[in-house]
């Protein structure tokens, strides 16, 4: 019996953590090696999170200063942390100071005051077109520019994640609005828009061409 017990506890996985399990990567009456990848444990009671400032901000932060992070995945939930550790230099390219706040899971719901603007997926090749960044004089923040009634209109738009396929933005924009990607430098709020493709433009543009034929 001590033989068995002692050959059944080296069966036996036990994790060092407390957490949650991943998917079972193995199946009864596989041979599992040392080296075998048999499920992951996840502790979720904290989460840490690097984030990058930029190099004006370097000095205002330091560790132990709270913090407030939301992700995509759980909308409507805000997790309260402090920053964990700071990054001594300065990243040569980006000119940021990566950060890493800790959060010890403890959330609170957004606060319903503020409505929460949709987030709009922009290509990857028209968000260059159409995402732009304000000049001197102009409210801070990325914008893009919305056609509507014949005119173009300022949509301030947050960029929240960038993907190799495209941008995720948070802007007041609803599915169907149309979005100015060509001679955007020469628009201002309000300005009067004729369009030569896209919406009321593809009509005139096919009439134009018939015309000409």
């Amino acid at each position: 019996m001590r033989n068995a017990s002692v050959a059944l506890g080296r069966r036996t996985i036990t994790s060092p953590i407390a957490g949650t399990i991943g998917l079972i990567r193995v199946t009864l009456g596989n041979y599992v090696p040392a080296q075998t990848t048999v499920t992951t444990v996840d502790d979720t009671s904290a989460i840490s999170v690097d984030f990058w400032v930029p190099e004006r901000y370097a000095s205002a932060i330091a560790p132990g200063m709270p913090v407030s992070v939301t992700a995509i995945a759980l909308p409507g939930r805000v997790f309260d942390g402090e920053v964990n550790a700071v990054d001594n230099r300065l990243d040569p390219a980006s000119r940021t100071l990566q950060c890493r706040p800790r959060s010890p899971m403890r959330t609170r719901p957004c606060a319903p005051a503020c409505p929460s603007p949709s987030r709009c997926a922009f290509p990857a090749n028209n968000s260059r077109r159409s995402i732009r960044w304000p000049s001197c004089g102009q409210p801070r923040g990325s914008y893009v520019w919305k056609y509507a009634d014949g005119k173009a209109t300022r949509v301030m738009a947050e960029i929240i994640q960038r993907n190799s396929d495209g941008v995720l933005v948070r802007a007041d924009l609803k599915p169907g609005d149309a979005i100015i990607t060509e001679g955007i430098l020469q628009l201002s709020e309000g300005a009067e828009v004729t369009l030569l493709s896209g919406p009321d433009g593809t009509a005139a543009t096919q009439e134009a061409q018939a015309t000409q034929n």
